[in-house]
């Protein structure tokens, strides 16, 4: 996963063909390793079409379709419709949205925004968690 950011990091020439082999590569790993049952290519066009909207949408508050990409993706690998997916989604947004302004700050080590990142994101994978085991 790592190569695909990296692939898809330089803008504007990042290379999304590229990224895509990598997350595709990673999710067909996955779904091998744990015997899942989830559409590998499904999973890797949500997957890199979430980071496109990130990217579009960086450090804006209104950001409701990079919550609903990141759902869509939970529903699509976990294979369930769940409204903890939402909510995991929602808090996982606001955890980029607190790093998103850090990054626009300049990265200050002594930020609050960094303890409310962590806070959100904690928040988010706890509803992801609950959503799966349910």
């Amino acid at each position: 996963m790592a190569r695909a950011e990296i692939a898809f990091a330089p803008f504007p020439n990042n290379k999304i063909p590229l990224a895509e082999a990598y997350v595709r590569r990673f999710y067909q790993f996955i779904k091998k390793i744990h015997r899942e049952d989830f559409d590998v290519e499904r999973a890797t066009k949500l997957e890199v079409n979430w980071w496109s909207i990130h990217r579009r949408l960086f450090a804006n508050p209104e950001n409701q379709e990079l919550v609903d990409a990141l759902a869509c993706l939970y529903e699509q690998i976990y294979g369930a419709e769940s409204g903890k997916f939402k909510e995991a989604a929602h808090h996982r947004a606001v955890g980029m949205l607190y790093s998103d302004r850090w990054v626009r700050q300049g990265k200050p080590a002594d930020s609050p925004l960094l303890i409310q990142e962590e806070e959100a994101l904690y928040l988010g994978y706890t509803a992801l968690k609950e959503a799966i085991n349910s």
